[in-house]
């Protein structure tokens, strides 16, 4: 209970929370806070030494002391003068009152005698006439019209509520008509103000202002008014909310003595109340029993709900009994009491408390869920507003061009456009003849070097170009005009197009962030191929040569990057061209999941119409090999008329074939389904599939690639399409970065504690300084930005971008004949079936030689089908050893017991297993063990080209630390059984500490528990919890269970005789043949050096 009644705030008695002195905020005597200017805090927020303990409901939040630190003597002895002091204050406001307040009989006499000078105006009767008033009720209902500070026909005394300061005028606030309050004997005591436009405010105020006394004097209380409205012979007792038109009419039409209370406080005022309601049982006799009429739409306010739950608890306590008048009034649409017409009264049923209350917590509950529903709706709606607008930031092109075109076909303008010792960035919509357009520079050019992200892309581009493929090159002078994909540039000298050459990237932007891929940092690769890109750009620029940087989905970000690489004072040219081939509508499936449209597909070849079809996961339950097998076992008829092309099946003559010439090929299929292998740089022009094309997007490929899929066939008609609402974002960092300064803040903060212990460990370390401002990172950090936000949102950006570029969409959700259930049932037994056959395969392959397996991870070339399940097998026992594996077991979906190789082939999938458990080496290790594996992932970086790339950090170092610092290291002991309070300090330093946890360590910690922080970390070591009841409470035991202590504890065994062995924990490999590549680079970045000392200490570890 609050100790007194709230004082204001003033310019003397300012808000200790928020300094606001305009009366909005409320302070009590024992220092509890009503505070407006800080509605929004929630509970537990501190602010200027106070603790919010009950947050707003709407106009004010609720604070006390925060008394969470221990006191000093001094600060204690101010608060207590302080409460004194307030406590005095309330005390003398409340005298003040008591001694400006008006008796019942003069204000009655005073308000009788203003009511009786005002007018009912046709505007009043006409608004009484539209609520039902009879000629009758209006003459009775002694409403009167006023306007906007009425003016008074004598001057009346200022203390009387509503009078101005000069007793001339009503403080009345605009036009609209005054409602008198009657006590029990009839006596005017108030005046309420029904305004015509009430603006932003309520509709009904009181008349009056703070320097009067509205409140009525009762025994040593002041209590507001209360409206009591009597029939000639009442046959029952009635509250409503509301002192005018509602309570008069309920008290007329029902016969029912009715009081009212404005805003149905009756609880603020429970003094009068008692007295009304036993003056009233006086004069209608009979039990204490009465009716409450609540407003349409009061079940559905939590405040109103618990403003009549006072009421109901107060009635209880002077002994009444009641009941609620129940119409249905479930929303502020329906009828109030006074609304009902007479007709309706019928349907009236009178309900308990209880059965009120339980429509009121279903209510609320429905209320509670739209409201948090549409809250997330809003905060989805802003999120992706912000999302976008720095997405447009990135992506918006600023840059003038240097040409713009609107051609159907490049190869009309483009010749004319190039010039010798260019670069030249060219834009144009897929289908424009991009590629037929540098034929004749590809032709002309002694030397031509042509970059890309696929090796399917590159065989296509050399076979259109004439230019010979990087795989099928015997001797040097093949090499200068070539083709080849990023991985292998570092073999193709920039020497070559010194004399007039052509340097091309086809899907520019694709091939630019695919060099940031992890193909492209094989044994350290990836500063000597951006070193030998920036190269390539020299020397074809030195040699008054050209550089081409064509796509469809080149933006600002590439732009800028394209600009930075190019050599000094070398002209960089936009040609964009605005030609845009008329695009379909495509038909969006906008159900959660797409067993509609993989069952629309079958009906489609059922019933002849061949499909085309992308799935962009090679595995799992929805991916390309599921969606495969699930068609053929449904259509009979079907399976020799399938092309299915993953990168499983890229050594297939038929998918090689088709890759080459996919018109002619494609004329034996009725089905092809595809995964992102050939998602660009192939074209079917022969309309075969046309009325097919389907596109299943689970979240791998972002908004660009999705499009670059749909236009593989020109002339499509009818596209499918089923986008999930979220992708998979990148790993490796934070999902929950937004803007590339953040990203790169993350990876220089990361790299900033870490260096620190690298640095104690090698004292000549040179941290990296230039890195971070280098234009391959920029680009980097913006490209990882531009994913994480498509990801997040990828059917609403994917959609936004179709739409820009052209496309129709058509949203509709397309529901299987045979139910979902079952299509998603037999997708699951199909992949499991899938899944268990190749772990089964791994089971009974050959362990590979070092000689094959070093032959496997030095080849550019896709891996043979045949010799995967080999490959994995030997790697795995290289990874977990022997003994481990025989330990594995595994139960499979179906019922299935596995063990060996077969069962860790299940339990590693996605080899998270494997690297959890080095996460349990490294921390059973000196701290020197994870240094070294930090640096050693810039070591091979050092050793290939004297560069490091600032993306490809590691922070093992600093991982371990965490732990450490969390005290994971204390709880590894598997005899052991935990309690919830062992590793309460455990979550409460993750807690607070919660963003270098989830820098460090991945870990979003802020709203779980601290035995689900717990369980995380012990799992992040590839150990697993067991749990057991505590008897007598609600909480459980925990301990790491046996099994997976003795499997942990057999990998540590099998990496300690690795050690022992003298095999070295990070392998730095060489990469074949480049030494004289980094040398000759010398002469196009002088940065470039072995650093000799470097690479001796790196052969140490």
């Amino acid at each position: 209970m609050l100790s007194s009644r709230p004082i204001p705030t003033n310019k003397n008695n300012s808000c200790p929370i928020c300094e606001n002195i305009t009366g909005a905020c409320r302070v009590f005597a024992d220092n509890t806070v009503f505070c407006h200017g800080l509605a929004d805090t929630r509970k537990g927020e501190k602010a200027n030494g106070y603790v919010c303990v009950k947050p707003s409901n709407g106009h004010t939040a609720t604070f006390k002391p925060d008394n969470s630190q221990e006191w000093t003597e001094e600060r204690r002895r101010e608060w207590e003068q302080r409460k004194a002091y307030l406590h005095q204050q309330a005390q003398e406001q409340h005298q003040q009152k008591r001694e400006r307040a008006l008796s019942n009989c003069d204000r009655h006499k005073l308000y009788s005698e203003i009511l009786d000078g005002l007018p009912q105006d046709e505007k009043l009767i006409a608004e009484l006439q539209q609520r039902g008033f009879t000629p009758e009720e209006i003459a009775n209902c002694g409403f009167k019209s006023v306007t906007k500070y009425q003016e008074l026909p004598r001057q009346f005394d200022k203390r009387l509520p509503g009078v101005t300061e000069s007793g001339n005028k009503l403080i009345v606030s605009g036009d609209g008509y005054l409602c008198p309050i009657r006590d029990f004997e009839g006596r005017i005591v108030a005046l309420q103000l029904r305004l015509y436009n009430p603006g932003d405010g309520g509709r009904y105020r009181w008349v009056s202002s703070p320097e009067q006394t509205l409140p009525l004097l009762i025994g040593d209380s002041l209590e507001n008014p209360l409206a009591v409205f009597h029939p000639a012979k009442p046959e029952g007792i009635a509250l409503v909310e509301g002192t005018g038109a509602k309570p008069f009419l309920t008290s007329s039409r029902f016969n029912l003595l009715t009081i009212g209370a404005a805003g149905g406080q009756f609880a603020v005022s429970p003094n009068l109340l008692k007295d009304c309601l036993d003056r009233a049982l006086a004069e209608t006799g009979g039990e204490k029993k009465l009716d409450i009429f609540a407003d349409a739409g009061d079940v559905q306010n939590r405040q109103v709900v618990s403003r009549w739950k006072a009421v109901t608890e107060l009635l209880s306590n002077f002994g009444w009994d009641f009941q609620f008048g129940w119409w249905g009034q479930f929303t502020k649409n329906d009828s109030d009491i006074d609304e009902l017409a007479p007709t309706e009264y019928s349907k009236i049923q009178y309900i308990s408390a209880k059965e009120f209350f339980a429509i009121a917590d279903k209510e609320l509950k429905i209320i509670e869920q739209q409201k948090q529903t549409a809250d997330k709706a809003k905060e989805k709606r802003d999120e992706i507003e912000q999302l976008a607008s720095i997405r447009r930031q990135l992506t918006h092109i600023t840059e003038i061009p240097y040409r713009v075109v609107n051609v159907p076909h490049m190869g009309e303008v483009l010749k004319d456009l190039i010039e010798p010792g260019t670069v030249n960035i060219i834009i144009s919509d897929t289908g424009t003849g991009k590629t037929e357009s540098v034929k004749p520079f590809a032709e002309k050019s002694e030397a031509f070097y042509s970059w890309h992200n696929r090796r399917s892309l590159g065989r296509k581009m050399s076979s259109e170009l004439g230019l010979n493929y990087k795989d099928d090159i015997s001797g040097n002078g093949q090499k200068k005009k070539a083709a080849f994909c990023a991985p292998s540039a570092y073999q193709f000298e920039p020497k070559n197009l010194s004399n007039g050459g052509t340097l091309l990237f086809d899907e520019c932007d694709q091939v630019f962030d695919f060099i940031f891929g992890s193909l492209c940092n094989k044994d350290g690769i990836r500063p000597l191929i951006l070193a030998i890109l920036e190269a390539h750009f020299q020397s074809a620029i030195a040699g008054n040569g050209i550089v081409l940087c064509m796509s469809a989905d080149t933006t600002q970000k590439e732009i800028d990057y394209i600009k930075a690489v190019t050599p000094e004072g070398t002209p960089v040219r936009l040609i964009i061209n605005k030609y845009q081939p008329k695009r379909p509508d495509i038909n969006l499936d906008t159900s959660p999941s797409p067993e509609g449209l993989l069952d629309l597909l079958v009906e489609k070849l059922k019933a002849g119409i061949n499909c085309f079809v992308l799935d962009d996961m090679k595995d799992g339950v929805k991916g390309c090999k599921s969606i495969a097998e699930y068609v053929r076992q449904e259509l009979k008829d079907i399976p020799d008329l399938t092309l299915e092309i993953h990168s499983d099946s890229m050594d297939d003559p038929n998918v090689q074939e088709f890759v080459q010439s996919a018109d002619k090929k494609s004329e034996q299929y009725r089905f092809v389904v595809t995964s992102p292998s050939i998602i660009s740089g192939l074209s079917l022009k022969n309309q075969r599939f046309v009325n097919g094309v389907f596109a299943f997007c689970n979240g791998i490929l972002g908004d660009r690639e999705i499009k670059q899929f749909l236009n593989r066939v020109r002339g499509a008609e009818d596209i499918y399409m089923w986008i999930a609402e979220e992708g998979y974002p990148p790993r490796g960092v934070n999902p929950d970065l937004v803007t590339p300064q953040e990203i790169h803040d993350y990876y220089q903060r990361n790299y900033g504690a870490n260096s620190k212990h690298i640095l104690s460990f090698k004292h000549d370390y040179d941290p990296m300084t230039h890195e971070w401002t280098s234009p391959h990172f920029e680009l980097f950090v913006k490209n990882l930005s531009y994913k994480l936000m498509t990801m997040k949102y990828l059917r609403h950006f994917t959609v936004e971008h179709l739409k820009e570029i052209g496309y129709g969409i058509i949203e509709q959700q397309f529901t299987p004949s045979k139910g979902t259930k079952e299509i998603a049932d037999k997708l699951k037994n199909i992949w499991g079936s899938i899944d268990l056959k190749e772990a089964e395969a791994i089971a009974a392959a050959r362990i590979l030689s070092d000689a094959e397996m070093e032959a496997i991870q030095h080849s550019g070339e896709d891996m043979p089908p045949e010799l995967k399940p080999a490959y994995l097998k030997t790697r795995m026992l290289q990874i977990f050893g022997q003994e481990l594996i025989d330990a594995t077991t595994f139960t499979h979906n179906s019922g299935t017991e596995l063990s060996g190789f077969a069962a860790m082939a299940l339990k590693n999938k996605g080899g998270r297993y494997g690297r959890h458990l080095e996460n349990f080496y490294l921390l059973n290790q000196d701290i020197g063990e994870a240094i070294a594996r930090d640096y050693a992932a810039e070591a091979r970086q050092l050793k290939v080209s004297g560069e490091r790339f600032a993306g490809d950090i590691r922070w093992n170092a600093s991982k371990r630390k965490a732990w450490e610092f969390l005290g994971l290291p204390e709880f590894l002991n598997p005899d052991k059984w935990w309690e919830p309070k062992d590793f309460e300090q455990m979550g409460n330093t993750a807690k607070k500490y919660n963003h270098r946890v989830r820098d460090t360590l991945g870990l979003k910690v802020e709203n779980i528990t601290n035995g689900q922080i717990f369980g995380e970390l012990v799992h992040q070591i590839g150990l697993e919890l067991e749990t057991k009841k505590a008897d007598g409470q609600k909480w459980k035991y925990r301990r790491i269970s046996l099994d997976s202590w003795k499997f942990a504890q057999m990998y540590l065994a099998h990496k300690q005789a690795i050690k022992l062995a003298k095999e070295p924990l990070v392998e730095v490999a060489t990469v074949p043949e480049i030494d004289s590549i980094v040398s000759m680079l010398i002469d196009y970045l002088p940065r470039i050096s072995h650093e000799q000392e470097k690479n001796t200490w790196v052969s140490q570890i």
